[in-house]
């Protein structure tokens, strides 16, 4: 299952292997969209990530609901800038759980910005 979700200030694209409910599935909006909408609350981007482009790759492993795990797949730009929108979604993710759709297994979350 893979789903993109734009939100005003990035892009977030999830892909979900493992166990998610079917609640999830069925009778709410799709997972990409719940997970940023919950994620976007918390993501405080840094002001160096508005004056160029970025995309941030993080694999989650969940396990019912929380983060557990995060590894960074791809970084860029690399360097300073790159590494602060790594920090600052790694936060989002951490403290905006538990993510109740998912209940184990892991999700590739992409911040990217817009261009």
């Amino acid at each position: 299952m893979s789903q993109l979700f734009r939100t005003t200030t990035s892009i977030l694209f999830a892909t979900a292997t493992g166990a998610v409910s079917p609640e999830a599935l069925a009778f709410v909006p799709p997972l990409a969209e719940q997970i940023a909408g919950q994620t976007k609350r918390c993501l405080s981007l840094p002001a160096a990530a508005s004056r160029g482009s970025y995309r941030v790759v993080l694999d989650v492993i969940f396990e019912n609901g929380v983060a557990g795990d995060i590894r960074v797949g791809e970084v860029d730009p690399p360097g300073r800038t790159g590494q602060s929108v790594v920090a600052a979604a790694t936060r989002a993710v951490e403290r905006c759980g538990p993510f109740p759709m998912v209940e184990d297994g892991e999700i590739t979350l992409i911040f990217e910005s817009e261009e």
